[in-house]
This record gives C-alpha cells, structure tokens and sequence, in this order.
C-alpha cells in the first residue's frame, strides 16, 4: 500500500506532463513578447510619425505660397504700408524657420522621443499661422 501513495503522484505528474507537451508549440518567452510588442508600438509611432511629418510638410508648402504672397505684396506697396509689411514678413519669416526647423527635428527623432518634439513643432506650426492672421 505504501508503494502505491508513492507511485500515485508520479503517476499523476507524468500524466499532466504528457497531456501539457502536445504538439501545440510551446509559449513564447516573457523577453520575446516584450521585443515584439515595442517592435509593433516603434512601427505604429513610425507609421504616425511619417503621417504627421506629411502633413507637416504639406502646410509648410501652404505657408510658403503665403509668404511668397506677402513678398508680392510689399513689392507693390509704398511708404509706411509697405514698412509695415516689411517688418510683418521678416517676423513671419522667422517663425517659418522655426517651423521648418522643428519638422527637421521631427524627422530625425526617436521614437521614444518624438511625441515631445511633435508637440514643439505643433507649436511652432501654430505660431506661424498667428503670424498670418
């Protein structure tokens, strides 16, 4: 009897360890998970990240017509109107720097980096329109 209380539990562990190694493969290691999910979160940033840099460039672009417009408008201007025009275009000018400058920024950040200089740029992209209104 005392033989069967001691063979029971390696009878019973060696059949849960029969029925646990199937043929389904085995679970993957905590590490691997953690790998896979920052590579897809990295895709996700990068897929966001080249979206907003898109449309970055495509405002810039708008703005650049804008100003070439003011240009055009301080050439056919006079006296204080157009002094008025000239300081208005060298500070929106400026700030358009700074927006191109931030979008560079943009481009060359780390994903773990580039949420805060997204923000900059919004802000340097808002600054710009103030300019304009």
């Amino acid at each position: 009897m005392r033989w069967l209380t001691l063979l029971l539990p390696v009878a019973l562990t060696a059949t849960l360890f029969a029925t646990g190694c199937g043929k389904d493969a085995p679970p993957k290691a905590t590490g691997e998970r953690v790998r896979e999910a920052d590579k897809k979160r990295d895709e996700a940033v990068e897929d966001t990240r080249a979206e907003y840099v898109r449309e970055a460039g495509v405002r810039l672009k708008a703005f650049d017509e804008r100003l070439k417009k003011m240009g055009d408008e301080i050439a056919s201007a006079t006296g204080q109107a157009k002094a008025d025009l000239e300081a208005r275009y060298a500070a929106t000018k400026g700030k358009r720097e700074a927006a191109a400058e931030k979008l560079r920024e943009l481009k060359e950040a780390s994903a773990d980096r580039w949420e805060k200089v997204k923000d900059a740029s919004t802000n340097a992209f808002d600054e710009l329109k103030k300019a304009f209104d």
